[in-house]
């Protein structure tokens, strides 16, 4: 009788200690579920957006002027942009789908008179129609909208449009781009599964010696989930403890595995793919923690925002590879002489922001003409000849009354400014 009811307290315990990481299983999954697909869906619209000024600025770039359309006697249309017709040609929308995966259409109003999205047989969809909730929304209203759950022809798509304005300020129509729901799905259970797999193999293999460690555990188990809440949520500053990276065990390898996929969404959502600097989403929110922090104090920093003069000429002239060379190589010398001293952010195109930390206007204007030196020192080699460029920056002091917008208005009224007076430049406040 002993020897059962020790089996039968072995059995509950075995049991109990199953039965808490199954449910702890449970938890992770349905957690990692959510942060991920949350993340992901957040990321999706970030790349969406970028997408779309993709696809404005490559049709802007190879045809200038507005669009405009012809409809014919088949019922059929003809697209302008400025003086040419593009009806027929797909280069720009084709060859973003085939890099970034994502379907592009070109509405005018609600109707397709271009898109990459076709029926089995490559007949693209044009001369349908977008659906109404959309086109209340985008064309009515005039504001570009994120949308997780659009039928298109039969299928759930994640779709982004933004609305066309024409110089008058009537919305010709709208760009929109779309991926199938399925493939965000399966992307979510894909990083998902190896969280599952994980904590069912441990679950399976804990014995009754494991109880010991329960408390221990579960304390890991839950660092974890805090991490991934943490990373969902996009604090990226966030550290799993030491103690849990350490283990040499499936949980320690899961943390430094989560670790590892919070520095590539870091990458993803702070960095310029491009010029592998702080982007304009990062900058704009360290910018705001700076001011935040003074909170009306008197902390010395100075706000600038600098452009690469001529830069369209360089894009032109060299075409955009060499173009982006250029900027690789003017955002290679902005981090280094920046580093230690605040930071550098891609701002759009062609433009920098930069914070200097710990610094009045007269020094800020002194290291701003250092980094001017060696941008001007920079020779980009191109066939037998060589590209070089110069900059010219907009630079505001921070004060007690400065609030954010005030300082990067500031800084960019000053840019133009520099541009005004002939480039090549730096003008302060």
């Amino acid at each position: 009788m002993k020897q059962q009811r020790q089996k039968s307290l072995r059995g509950k315990l075995l049991g109990l200690t199953l039965a808490s990481f199954l449910v702890v299983t449970i938890l992770i999954t349905f957690v990692g579920v959510v942060s991920i697909w949350g993340s992901m869906t957040k990321q999706v619209r970030i790349e969406m957006q970028s997408v779309v000024s993709l696809v404005e600025s490559r049709y802007d770039e190879k045809y200038p002027g507005v669009f405009g359309i012809e409809l014919l006697e088949d019922g059929t249309y003809k697209v302008y942009k400025g003086s040419r017709e593009i009806s027929s040609d797909y280069t720009i929308m084709d060859e973003i789908k085939e890099s970034f995966g994502y379907e592009v259409t070109l509405f005018c109003k609600n109707i397709r008179v271009q898109t990459t999205m076709a029926d089995e047989n490559g007949k693209r969809y044009t001369t349908t129609k977008a659906p109404a909730f959309v086109t209340a929304g985008v064309i009515d209203e005039g504001e570009e909208a994120f949308y997780g759950n659009v039928t298109i022809h039969g299928v759930k798509h994640f779709a982004y449009y933004r609305p066309i304005i024409l110089e008058d300020g009537t919305i010709y129509g709208m760009i929109g781009v779309s991926r199938s729901a399925r493939d965000i799905q399966l992307a979510v259970v894909n990083a998902v599964w190896p969280l599952v797999g994980t904590c069912i193999l441990l679950s399976m293999s804990i014995s009754l010696l494991y109880i010991r460690f329960l408390n221990g555990f579960t304390d890991r188990i839950s660092a974890l989930q805090k991490f991934m809440n943490a990373v969902a949520k996009g604090n990226f500053n966030t550290e799993i403890p030491a103690s849990v990276l350490q283990q040499k065990d499936e949980l320690g390898q899961l943390a430094r595995d989560g670790k590892q996929m919070q520095q590539a969404i870091r990458v993803l959502v702070e960095y310029d793919a491009l010029t592998q600097i702080y982007n304009r989403r990062y900058g704009d929110k360290r910018l705001h923690r700076m001011v935040s922090k003074s909170g009306g104090a008197d902390i010395d920093f100075c706000v600038a925002i600098g452009d690469i003069d001529f830069f369209k000429k360089v894009n032109d002239t060299y075409g955009h590879e060499m173009g982006d060379e250029v900027l690789r190589e003017v955002a290679g010398v902005l981090k280094r002489k920046m580093t230690g001293k605040g930071f550098v952010a891609r701002w759009g195109g062609e433009e920098f922001l930069v914070l200097m930390e710990r610094m009045h206007q007269d020094e800020a204007v002194v290291h701003l003409e250092q980094i001017m030196d060696e941008i001007r020192a920079i020779r980009v080699p191109y066939q037998d000849g060589e590209i070089s460029v110069t900059m010219s920056f907009g630079v505001a002091e921070y004060n007690r009354k400065s609030d954010m917008d005030g300082l990067l208005k500031q800084a960019d009224d000053l840019l133009y400014l520099a541009k005004e007076n002939g480039r090549n430049q730096i003008q302060r406040g």
